[in-house]
């Protein structure tokens, strides 16, 4: 099982144990922008279970992002199918008490992992621009936003992340 850790996350798969907090999230305006609130019940389990498979299907996924023995989001690449090319994904808790950097300090993390070991060829973040604190994740993070890039559906923006093998933004 692939685990990784920083100075105060510990990042793992997802698994059973996340679904009190995925569903909260994904029950609360918090997650407007990835198809919530308001998804039935059935909707949501399928959603986590398809997050969750990725790991056995893929080899890799969102991680559960852990502070002190808590999950207080999910970070990590990903590639459902429907999407132009692999994603780094994050989502934070409403009572993670946002703020304090823990998901720029998760996908960091996650940035490492997907280039180093796992050698993904590119990652982007599909990002809804009224999504302001992703825009500004982003951003922290030095993605760049690629106009006209291919993305998901409409109305998200394709936000480019460097790759470090290069020290240059891949296409």
């Amino acid at each position: 099982m692939t685990v990784l850790t920083t100075e105060r996350l510990t990042l793992r798969p997802i698994a059973l144990a996340d679904w009190p907090g995925f569903e909260a999230f994904v029950a609360s305006d918090r997650s407007r922008f990835m198809g919530g609130p308001g998804t039935d019940r059935d909707a949501v389990w399928r959603a986590f279970a398809h997050l969750a498979g990725l790991w056995h299907l893929k080899g890799y996924g969102p991680f559960a992002v852990r502070e002190g023995g808590r999950t207080v989001g999910l970070a990590g690449a990903w590639e459902p199918l429907g999407i132009p090319e692999p994603e780094m994904s994050w989502a934070i808790w409403e009572d993670a008490d946002e703020g304090r950097g823990l998901m720029t300090e998760a996908v960091r993390a996650c940035l490492d992992h997907a280039w180093g070991t796992l050698n993904l060829p590119s990652l982007v973040s599909y990002i809804d621009p009224a999504n302001l604190p992703s825009v500004r994740l982003a951003e922290r993070l030095g993605a760049r936003r690629e106009p006209g890039a291919p993305t998901p559906e409409a109305g998200v923006m394709a936000w480019r992340h460097p790759d470090p093998r290069t020290h240059e933004v891949a296409a």
